[in-house]
C-alpha cells in the first residue's frame, strides 16, 4: 500500500515526467514528440504523434523471452449506427444500460429473471458514470468495481455471471476474491458471510418477470431464408429433434418444410 501511495503521489507531482517513463517501457512503431498536448481544456492529447499497437505489446513483443507462457487477451468491439430521430441521450442510455455482458441473454428476459431474484436495487453498480456535452457527445463506462460513498457510509457491489453449471460456492469466492483487493485498499474487514454449504435463498420482493414460455404451447425455431431455400436446415432439425426429446421425451414427427415454405422445393424432411 505505501509504494502504491508513493507510486500515484509521483503522478501527481510530475504528470508529464511520470507518463513519459511509463510509455517508455512499451514498444511504439513511430515515438512520440510530446507527452501531452493541452491547448484547449477539458480536450487533451496524449503522446502526440506517437504510434504504437496494442496486441503488440500485449504478446507480440514477450515473445523472445517468454513465449512458452499462457496469455490472456483482451478483446474489444466498435459498434456504429445512427440514432433514430426524436431520440434522446436518455432513450439511448435506457436501451443500453446495463450492458447485455453483465445481464445475460436474451437481455429483456434476463432483466426480468434479475429483477425476480436480486433482493435489493443494484445502485450504480452495473449502471453508467460519464458525461454529456454538446461538443464532445455522450461519454459512458459501465460502474463495476466502484465504491459508493454517502455521509460515512461506504460501499461496494460485486458479482459474476451464472450459468447452468455454476457452483453455488465457487461463485460466492469468486465475488469475495473480486472485492477483497478494494476492500484492502481501504482497511475495510472482511465480510464474515459463510462460504460453505446450501446458497441461501434470495428474498424476492421485486415484481416477478414475464412468465416463461408454456411447453404446452410447442417447440418454435427460427430458419433463415436465402432465396427460396432455408440455411443450414439440417442443423436446425438436429436441435429441434434434441429439444423434442428433453422436453417431451419422444422423437420429432416428420415435417414437411415444402408445404411450410411454398417454393421451397418438393421434398420432406425426414
Amino acid at each position: 500500500m505505501t509504494s502504491y501511495q508513493a507510486f500515484y503521489a509521483r503522478s501527481l507531482a510530475d504528470p508529464e515526467g511520470f507518463w513519459a517513463e511509463q510509455a517508455r517501457m512499451i514498444d511504439w512503431h513511430k515515438p512520440f514528440a510530446k507527452v501531452l498536448d493541452a491547448p484547449k481544456l477539458p480536450f487533451r492529447q496524449w503522446f502526440v504523434g506517437g504510434e504504437t499497437n496494442l496486441a503488440h505489446n500485449c504478446l507480440d513483443r514477450h515473445l523472445a523471452t517468454r513465449g512458452d507462457q499462457v496469455a490472456l487477451v483482451w478483446i474489444s468491439s466498435e459498434v456504429a449506427a445512427e440514432r433514430r430521430p426524436g431520440t434522446d441521450d436518455a432513450d439511448l442510455l435506457r436501451a443500453s444500460f446495463p450492458p447485455g455482458s453483465v445481464t445475460g441473454a436474451p437481455k429483456i428476459a434476463a432483466v426480468g429473471v434479475i429483477d425476480e431474484l436480486e433482493s435489493s436495487a443494484r445502485e450504480v453498480f452495473t449502471g453508467a458514470i460519464g458525461f454529456a456535452s454538446p461538443a464532445a457527445g455522450l461519454e459512458l463506462s459501465v460502474v463495476i468495481r466502484t465504491f459508493e460513498i454517502a455521509g460515512e457510509h461506504i460501499w461496494l457491489d460485486v458479482g459474476g455471471g451464472i450459468v447452468a453449471d455454476s457452483d453455488p460456492v465457487a461463485e460466492a469466492e469468486e465475488a469475495y476474491d473480486k472485492a477483497r483487493p478494494l476492500l484492502e485498499a481501504i482497511a475495510a474487514p472482511e465480510a464474515t458471510a459463510p462460504r460453505t454449504g446450501p446458497a441461501p435463498q434470495p428474498r424476492r420482493l421485486s415484481p416477478l418477470p414475464a412468465p416463461r414460455p408454456d411447453e404446452r404451447g410447442g417447440l418454435l425455431e427460427t430458419i433463415g431464408v436465402v432465396d427460396g431455400v432455408p440455411v443450414a436446415l439440417d442443423r436446425h432439425l438436429d436441435r429441434l429433434r434434441a429439444s423434442m426429446r428433453a422436453l417431451y421425451g419422444r422423437d420429432l414427427p416428420p415435417l414437411d418444410i415444402a408445404a411450410a415454405l411454398p417454393g421451397a422445393g418438393a421434398w420432406t424432411a425426414p
